[in-house]
């Protein structure tokens, strides 16, 4: 029997005037809660250091406060575990029945792997190593407000199996502060006060705890809620941007992104300096996402009060209440 090797992840953070020969980032073993902090949370092929380092050099052009945060980006290392089987972990805890192959054979297999994998790693141990390096240090037993602050100074940025980290992320902090005595209502009102901005993300969309924008291509043919969201949203390459608002995760929604012929999935064509890449609807959308890094970002900074979804959304001369109506439209159609 092959021997299981667990799971690791680590924090990079980009090295400012690096020369030609030198390495241009720096490992991040601790994280300054007195600082705001942007936390990137790539996808599951985000398993080497300049891939990390990619997300940084795509979004940090964009943050118009850059000299006020720090960026880090986080590497995986997934040695035995199969991401895709803790992505089926994560949407079957949500209640959904989510079937691991089509092929019985293929399936039976799958199944006999994720019990390996949750009889030897219950909680991931990536999941653990970026827990204790950016949530742990913040939750403070017997001090809400300071806990709140704590959290106020992480903005993540997520994509694809980002989200599966946040949402593992999520429930660990929840617990973490139910150990440190904190109530429901207050755990709720902590874990609002961090901020999430997400890019196609492929976790379950609702019930988040932290204060979460999702930015959805309905073209991104990865994408599976098993829920009706995806049966009344995915898969149209002509919607034009909604809103989901509250009704369902605070989802910016619209088809077709990519101006050119290729992969809905990808987060990189919103932060290319390419007037050609992106559609219309990319092109709002993308406008949307970067106005929510920026204004998460400056209220941090500032020590501005929490913005709620749609102050996080507004700028740039979007038409978010226009969105909103269309979303509300399409949302009423979710239970025929």
């Amino acid at each position: 029997m092959t021997e299981y090797i667990g799971s690791s992840a680590w924090l990079i953070k980009q090295k400012p005037n690096a020369g030609a020969r030198q390495l241009k980032f720096v490992y991040a073993d601790k994280i300054d809660v007195n600082k705001p902090a942007l936390i990137i949370l790539g996808g599951a092929l985000t398993t080497d250091e300049s891939k990390a380092r990619g997300y940084i050099e795509h979004i940090s052009p964009i943050i118009t406060n850059r000299n006020s945060i720090e960026i880090y980006s986080a590497v995986y290392k997934f040695e035995s575990l199969d991401p895709m089987l803790v992505k089926a972990n994560v949407f079957r805890r949500a209640g959904r029945k989510i079937a691991l192959d089509m092929d019985a054979n293929v399936a039976r297999r799958k199944e006999q792997q994720l019990s390996e994998i949750n009889e030897n790693e219950p909680t991931p141990g990536y999941i653990e190593d970026l827990y204790e390096t950016i949530i742990a240090p913040r939750i403070i037993r017997g001090d809400a407000q300071k806990t709140a602050k704590n959290l106020r100074n992480v903005i993540i940025y997520s994509h694809c199996h980002g989200a599966i980290v946040v949402n593992q992320l999520a429930e660990m902090a929840s617990t973490q502060m139910k150990t440190a005595g904190f109530n429901d209502a207050t755990i709720k009102q902590c874990m609002a006060n961090l901020i999430v901005i997400q890019h196609n993300p492929t976790a379950p969309l609702d019930n988040a705890m932290f204060t979460t924008l999702n930015f959805i291509s309905s073209s991104d043919d990865t994408l599976n809620y098993f829920d009706a969201f995806s049966k009344n949203l995915l898969k149209k390459d002509n919607l034009s941007p909604v809103y989901m608002g509250e009704d369902y995760a605070h989802a910016f929604v619209a088809g077709k992104l990519n101006a050119k012929n290729g992969s809905e999935h990808g987060f990189s064509i919103g932060y290319k300096d390419d007037a050609g890449a992106l559609t219309e609807n990319g092109k709002t959308l993308f406008a949307i996402e970067h106005n929510a890094i920026n204004n998460a970002i400056n209220a941090a900074v500032s020590g501005a009060p929490l913005p709620n979804p749609e102050q996080l959304a507004n700028g740039n001369g979007i038409d978010i209440k226009q969105m909103r109506h269309a979303g509300q439209e399409i949302y009423k159609t979710f239970s025929r």
